[in-house]
């Protein structure tokens, strides 16, 4: 397990610039990987460890050189992405936060901002099969970049990946993947793209975010994304991490989320 630690300007040759696990289970908390580099996962390489976990920690400006996941990069491992922050990673491929290979994977309560891939996915590159599904709810994602979508690029079958309760802004590009392939489920996401009928789905005529100062996306108290998730999904995923989302904020101000929950990632009320 890796508590309460925090790796800085690392690199390696090879995979992994801080971490690099293979055949194990990786549980990291409350950490922070600051400025690492490697081939592919800048910050963390994971290969076949399974399952693991990253809660409530910070991902910045970490580069995978020449290959996938500036900030993570997963293949054959089940994964759960809980309450962390990833800024200003970089891939020089796909990926430009998390680039997540096969594996169940979920990511709950993220907020991704300016990061960038070379070729797809500025803030995450996902394989998704049925035996490979993703889920990714209550999550903020802001001006992430890369050649083919910013926001979150699905590839191989997109009608196994589950996205709601999300806002997205500034991505040039919010959801997309394979040419010709099937959707993927979304519903209850505020983005600046139309991405798909019903579902709860809204477009906000501008930003609807307010940028916080440890990284986080708040949202304005007009937003549209306000009082308009799902709560019942969104219960579901903070169960995962053991919150209860109306302990928690969205807002600057501190104010606990009340009624119908807002869109987008919360906040700790300090």
């Amino acid at each position: 397990m890796v508590d309460t630690s925090s790796f800085t300007s690392n690199m390696a040759t090879g995979w992994g610039g801080a971490i690099y696990l293979t055949q194990a289970i990786l549980d990291v908390s409350s950490s922070s990987f600051v400025s690492n580099q490697g081939d592919s996962g800048g910050g963390i390489r994971i290969s076949n460890a399974d399952p693991s976990q990253i809660r409530s920690s910070e991902f910045q400006s970490n580069v995978a050189s020449s290959g996938f996941g500036g900030a993570v990069f997963t293949w054959g491992s089940s994964i759960d992405m809980l309450s962390s922050r990833f800024h200003d990673n970089e891939a020089s491929q796909y990926g430009g936060a998390l680039a997540l290979g096969t594996g169940y994977k979920q990511v709950f309560d993220c907020t991704f901002t300016d990061n960038t891939a070379g070729t797809e996915g500025g803030a995450i590159r996902a394989h998704v099969t049925a035996s490979s599904p993703l889920w990714v709810g209550s999550t903020s994602l802001r001006n992430n970049v890369a050649a083919d979508i910013g926001g979150i690029f699905l590839n191989s079958l997109p009608q196994h990946a589950v996205l709601r309760n999300l806002v997205l802004w500034g991505n040039g590009g919010d959801v997309g993947g394979v040419a010709g392939a099937s959707s993927p489920t979304i519903a209850n996401v505020c983005s600046e793209f139309f991405l798909e009928a019903g579902g709860g789905n809204l477009v906000p005529a501008s930003d609807p975010f307010v940028a916080g100062p440890d990284g986080e996306l708040f949202l304005l108290p007009a937003s549209l994304c306000v009082d308009a998730g799902d709560s019942a999904a969104a219960s579901a995923d903070y169960g995962v991490i053991g919150l209860d989302w109306a302990d928690l904020s969205t807002q600057m101000d501190g104010s606990l989320d009340a009624g119908i929950v807002d869109m987008g990632a919360h906040y700790a009320v300090e």
